[in-house]
């Protein structure tokens, strides 16, 4: 791996493998691959200090085959959840349990399109974490634009 773009990360000096094993690590690190191609990629070194469930902000349910789907952008240990998304007049248009959310951008009830605009959405999900699963809420907005 020698490349002139490539880095070398310390995690500091220990006596023993013991003091390795007994220091926490608690961060998330940024590694710049060594290929020809700039991709950042996240490490993350403790489940319990990383977001591992990341819900994108906008998504294009129009046909194209390119984000037509409202799923989560990243969903690692995730165990369940449970979403459910408003439009603006506060009416639940989309509920699921589905880890992978999978809404088309139809309202559940009548099966249309829902227009374009923001939508409101509560999350509740159930993580793994070191010491078991631990319920989190997401609150957020979700558009879409056809």
């Amino acid at each position: 791996m020698n490349n002139q773009n490539s880095e070398r990360k310390s995690w500091g000096d220990y006596d023993s493998e013991d003091d390795v094993l007994r220091t926490p690590l608690r961060q998330e690190v940024k590694e710049r691959h060594c290929k020809n191609e700039s991709k950042d990629e996240h490490i993350c070194i403790d489940i319990d200090s990383c977001k591992m469930f990341i819900l994108p902000n906008v998504f294009t349910p129009n046909g194209d085959g390119i984000n037509d789907m409202f799923v989560p952008v990243a969903s690692d240990y995730v165990d369940n959840l449970d979403i459910q998304i408003f439009n603006r007049w506060g009416n639940l248009v989309f509920h699921t349990s589905d880890k992978q959310i999978n809404w088309d951008g139809r309202d559940m009830n009548t099966k249309l399109d829902c227009p374009e605009g923001v939508y409101f959405y509560v999350c509740e999900i159930f993580e793994a974490k070191l010491n078991g699963t631990a319920k989190r809420r997401l609150i957020g907005y979700i558009q879409i634009l056809r």
